[in-house]
């Protein structure tokens, strides 16, 4: 088989023989990978979570074929399907709990077990999902882009708003898409970086270009959010969010960064008006299953956000060009057979 490694700085596609099958295991013909922000963070060299080293074989955005399954599964050979980007104990608090993605000894596809951006790929039969006839493309951003979207929303929980989005790249744009549905009278707002980003989400929220005093003009917009959600990875978000609260409002912190939170408050401030500060880390199942189900139903469409398709061979220069800064916007998906389009 054929697979991206990666160690900081260095990305190769290599190959190597077939894992074999666990007991509960199946492997999948991979169709499409999306190459998501954390695969960068790799590239670079990020810290790692506990008993994770390098090198790895990243890519937890996978969509594909079940060709071989050892143990029992309500999925049949042949059929669609998308992985959930952790396996769980199923035994502990969290996981008993429906909160698996609190779970001790998670382990993280493409991070401590070999991922998707490979010709196949070997995960738990419990942690994946029947996708039906959904396009490929599409149904490789939904078990992170879409369903870590859906638990920040659950986390949201913002009613009629406002709810203000702050980084609405492929996960926080998501989170504007899904308010739609969920929250239909909610008013939204994101905080973009450039006026062509604004263009892009003319028809979901009204838009603040510019993070740094962007408070001030969300109020000016729609007054004071009922919920915040970063998914942007700036240091400064959680400052400009924290401020952009009524009270007894939420601010959902989602990407995975190591700068320090300041949020440049006393902690008078965050007591008196009882704001809510939480963490948002990956997702359930139960998220997962649903925005499949949205997606099954034509009511949502995660695919808008691809923009390009390419193949392993590219997948090197790649995450080089997005560690530079110099990729084109969107989203890049793997398709291991394509001819690339970039």
């Amino acid at each position: 088989m054929k697979f991206v490694e990666v160690s900081p700085g260095v990305a190769q596609v290599r190959s190597g023989p077939l894992p074999e099958l666990r007991e509960g295991e199946g492997r999948v013909r991979v169709l499409a990978c999306g190459l998501c922000g954390t695969d960068v963070h790799l590239f670079k060299g990020m810290q790692l979570p506990p008993n994770a080293t390098y090198p790895v074989r990243p890519g937890h955005e996978v969509a594909g074929i079940l060709i071989e399954a050892r143990g029992t599964t309500s999925i049949e050979l042949g059929s669609l399907v998308v992985l959930h980007i952790f396996e769980v104990c199923q035994e502990c608090d969290a996981c008993l709990s429906s909160n698996e993605q609190r779970c001790e000894s998670q382990r993280i596809l493409g991070i401590h077990a070999p991922g998707g951006m490979a010709d196949s790929v070997t995960w738990p039969l419990s942690r994946m999902v029947a996708v039906g006839d959904i396009d490929p493309l599409s149904a490789a951003l939904l078990p992170d882009a879409a369903a870590t979207a859906h638990h920040a929303l659950r986390l949201a929980d913002p009613g009629d708003g406002p709810l203000c989005v702050i980084g609405a790249g492929g996960v926080g744009s998501n989170v504007l898409r899904l308010s739609t549905i969920l929250y239909p009278e909610a008013v939204l707002v994101a905080i973009v970086r450039r006026p062509e980003s604004a263009l892009a989400l003319e028809n979901l929220a009204k838009t603040v270009i510019g993070l740094e005093g962007s408070a001030k003009q969300v109020k000016k917009v729609v007054g004071e959010c009922a919920a915040v959600v970063d998914f942007s990875g700036s240091a400064l978000a959680a400052a400009e969010g924290v401020r952009m609260l009524k009270r007894g409002g939420r601010l959902i912190l989602g990407s995975v960064s190591e700068e320090p939170l300041d949020i440049r408050m006393p902690v008078v401030g965050v007591v008196s008006r009882e704001l809510d500060i939480m963490g948002c880390y990956g997702s359930t199942m139960k998220d997962l299953r649903t925005v499949c189900s949205l997606a099954e139903s034509g009511s949502f469409d995660v695919g808008s956000s691809v923009s390009s398709v390419i193949d392993l061979a590219s997948v090197p220069n790649v995450l080089r060009a997005h560690a530079e800064g110099s990729a084109a916007g969107g989203r890049a998906v793997i398709v291991p057979d394509q001819v690339s389009s970039v």
